[in-house]
């Protein structure tokens, strides 16, 4: 992603997107849920719908005190703990390292010093600024034995694109970051002479395969699955504990097994494999069927490249908490860059910044004072985390402490509703194939739930805790009089419909170049309107002004 390198801007990877700003300031308005918050302009504009539309009450009108009541101790003077860790020098090379990487371009022929372009290959060492398309599996190792542990392994997904120097991973759909250490443990690695994996679709499986398996299940609490895919290591020798006495041994016959076709139906018993479970009636049995290999990722025998690695003190994952991890990698391809050297021809020609502009900064030199100038950005996106962190407390302490009387039937309604018809869109526009029409499996896994759970009731409970949070906010807005003046009022709003205008171009890759510009721009205007409402823009502007206000109350404790 390329940073906009100027005196207004911070670099890229401390500023806060616009979508960011938006899931802040719509937090009481909109229905978040487990696995999803719908509060994106773009799907806004597909889907038509706005929830604040379905408004029932108003809530700078209504009597709030027939609802709730709000102590004042929740949202004066309450503590919050914060642990976000003071900006070092440290993390300020990391920034500038993320700056390098964005400047990269393809190499120069040294004869013609045209840039040449960019190729894919896989017998390239690996240096900063490179992709590298990959698989990777990590293990532990524990009494001298490995243990590869859930989620450290891509088989059976997408291959991960890695951006060395950033972190930056994308793995199919999905972007996010590796551990820190991960990325820059790949550089000066060359997949010359290593392992690799080859993808087979079709023949017999070989023992020690990775198999993606397919299957349906009937559990012995009574809950079924169907159509299941999961990626299985056959060499783990703790196959029979996960899935029944006796499928390890059948997986790894030296015959193999068809990939492609259905091997264990529970109609012919062609395969019986049982795990039994304590119930509350007694054991009972999971019955695995209609199972089927829908692809193999066989590993060559050559030495495997391994990177070692340490998850941090406060990992997601219990059991990988602090603990130092192997990652075995098996690189697909590398895109080869070269990274610009960091000088003071890099900052004043590539960032466009003249010597006036860092004066105020200190340092000996220019890139001393462009690292103090970094390092003050970064404290700017520091505070700002603070203070999301102490906002969240008080939503945290606010909605816990007070007592709700009541709930307003058609607000929590016409939010259900709202949120219904989102996600039934969702579903008709691109899961509908996929879950064979059934809404509700498709409900049921986009809001992470169980087999058995409802998700109209989780549905029910997310409309009901956005009312909360609306009553709550309100009664504290009248109490304290937390309301703009006019001119107040009409900057903040300027600001925010300027980022959902902004939004909106970028979508459609509207610019300044493009015909009938400010057309385009005033249509634009109109759309983002006629998406919304100013009903939902007014309720932004007052969240956005009485939050500070609200926030400046609290008593911050640093940890």
């Amino acid at each position: 992603m390329a940073k906009k390198d100027t005196k207004a801007k911070k670099p890229t990877e401390i500023e806060s997107s616009d979508e960011q700003k938006r899931v802040k300031r719509t937090r009481i308005f909109l229905v978040v849920f487990a696995a999803v918050a719908l509060v994106s302009l773009i799907v806004s504009i597909i889907v038509g719908v706005s929830l604040n539309r379905n408004k029932t009450v108003d809530y700078m009108k209504t009597r709030i005190s027939k609802y709730v009541n709000v102590p004042e101790n929740l949202y004066k003077g309450y503590e919050v703990t914060v642990s976000i860790p003071e900006i070092t020098d440290d993390d300020v090379e990391k920034e500038i390292t993320a700056i390098l990487v964005s400047k990269k371009k393809g190499h120069t022929d040294p004869e013609t010093g045209k840039e040449l372009p960019v190729y894919n290959d896989t017998g390239v060492t690996i240096g900063l600024g490179d992709v590298v398309n990959l698989y990777y599996r990590g293990y532990t190792t524990e009494d001298g034995v490995k243990k590869y542990f859930d989620g450290g392994c891509n088989f059976g997904e997408s291959l991960a694109e890695l951006e060395i120097g950033t972190g930056s991973v994308t793995v199919g759909s999905e972007t996010g970051s590796f551990i820190e250490g991960f990325d820059t443990a790949l550089i000066g690695k060359n997949q010359t002479g290593c392992a690799t994996v080859t993808t087979i679709d079709n023949g017999k499986t070989q023992p020690g395969d990775m198999i993606k398996l397919t299957y349906s299940a009937t559990y012995a609490d009574g809950t079924s699955a169907y159509n299941k895919t999961v990626t299985v290591d056959l060499s783990d020798p703790n196959l029979d504990e996960r899935w029944g006495e006796g499928f390890g041994a059948y997986f790894n016959n030296e015959s193999g097994i068809v990939i492609g076709e259905q091997f264990a139906a529970k109609s012919n018993g062609a395969l019986t494999v049982k795990t039994v479970k304590e119930t509350e009636d007694g054991d009972g049995e999971d019955v695995y069927f209609d199972m089927k290999i829908s692809q193999v990722y066989r590993i060559s025998s050559e030495p495997k490249m391994e990177i070692n690695v340490t998850f941090p003190e406060d990992y997601s994952a219990e059991e990988l908490k602090g603990k130092d991890a192997t990652f075995e990698i098996y690189v697909k391809t590398v895109k080869d860059y070269y990274v610009p050297e960091f000088n003071d021809e890099f900052i004043t020609d590539t960032l466009k910044l003249k010597a006036e502009d860092l004066s105020s900064y200190n340092g000996e030199d220019l890139v001393a004072k462009y690292k103090s100038y970094v390092k003050a950005q970064l404290n700017e996106a520091r505070e700002e985390q603070i203070r999301v962190a102490v906002e969240d407390g008080f939503w945290d302490k606010a909605v816990a402490g007070s007592t709700f009387k009541k709930l307003p039937k058609d607000d929590v309604n016409a939010m259900y509703q709202s949120s219904v018809e989102e996600l039934q869109t969702e579903f008709n526009n691109s899961y509908t194939n996929s879950y064979s029409g059934n809404f509700s499996a498709f409900m049921r896994d986009y809001l992470g739930l169980g087999a058995t759970d409802s998700w109209e009731d989780a549905v029910r409970k997310n409309a009901e805790d956005s009312v909360k949070q609306k009553l709550v906010f309100y009664y504290i807005v009248r109490k304290e009089n937390l309301v703009p003046t006019d001119a107040e009022y009409q900057e903040i709003y300027d600001d925010i419909f300027a980022e959902y205008l902004q939004s909106y171009l970028d979508y459609y890759k509207i610019t300044e170049e493009s015909e009938n510009y400010e057309a385009l721009v005033e249509q634009g205007k109109k759309i983002v309107v006629a998406t919304y409402g100013e009903d939902y823009f007014d309720e932004l502007v007052r969240y956005e002004f009485a939050i500070k206000k609200i926030v400046s109350f609290a008593t911050v404790i640093y940890k």
